[in-house]
């Protein structure tokens, strides 16, 4: 599904917030920040589809430095940060119960049983195959019942950039993002269905999507400045939610 781009959960953000701010003492969020609808829509349907969160063992995949292993150890049983680098740890976020598990997702030995596994935009960072493969793994150490939530970049037309080959004027400098589309989003669907179901409605078709995207597009650019998506970028966010089959 396509995230609203005027989506917020002001009680994650000032979570997170409160967590960021231990690290950068200065920090504030950026104007127009993409990771302002991804965190939100992913924290919230987590709590949603998650209820006994204080007994559950949920893993960040991807996330790398970023705030949500920390939200995700101070309500959760066990959180897994499952990255390449866990970041610089402010002291006061030091939990027993928050363990890094440092390597690739597609060759790390992942913890079992998981009721929960998010991946924030993160999953888009690698070529098409290898998002297949790390999605069905993520959805193999999960229990049955657990969830696997994913945001991605959404864009109107599927794209794929690798090394830097960012078109002008949307300069990156770092890996792989692959853009997805509503054929990409459905396609993603049919690869793990033998493994999980989805929770989210299905994708569009194409049209549908096309129109629906350039509707959210619009909205953004005629929005005063404090919205959450900056105009220089080429695309939106979408998410869904698995729930791993019996």
């Amino acid at each position: 599904m396509l995230i609203p781009t005027t989506y917020r959960s002001e009680a994650v953000l000032a979570a997170l917030a409160d967590i960021l701010l231990l690290r950068q003492p200065k920090f504030a969020w950026p104007e127009r920040n993409h990771y302002l609808v991804e965190y939100s829509w992913g924290l919230d349907r987590l709590v949603e589809q998650v209820p006994d969160l204080q007994d559950a063992a949920v893993l960040d995949a991807g996330g790398a430095a970023s705030p949500i292993q920390h939200w995700l150890a101070e309500r959760c049983r066990v959180a897994y940060n499952a990255s390449h680098h866990p970041g610089v740890v402010h002291a006061s976020l030091r939990r027993a119960n928050l363990r890094h598990v440092p390597g690739d997702l597609d060759e790390v030995t992942l913890p079992t049983g998981l009721d929960a596994v998010l991946s924030l935009s993160s999953i888009e960072h690698n070529p098409w195959d290898k998002i297949v493969r790390i999605a069905r793994r993520l959805l193999l150490h999960i229990k049955p019942g657990g969830v696997l939530i994913l945001t991605v970049p959404a864009l109107e037309r599927r794209e794929f950039y690798e090394h830097g080959k960012w078109p002008e004027p949307y300069p990156r400098t770092f890996g792989t993002t692959y853009l997805f589309d509503a054929t990409a989003l459905r396609q993603l669907v049919k690869e793990v269905k033998d493994l999980a179901a989805l929770v989210t409605p299905r994708p569009p078709a194409a049209r549908k999507w096309r129109r629906d995207w350039r509707r959210e597009r619009r909205s953004l650019d005629e929005a005063p400045p404090t919205c959450n998506r900056a105009k220089t970028l080429p695309y939106l966010s979408a998410g869904l939610v698995f729930r791993r089959r019996a």
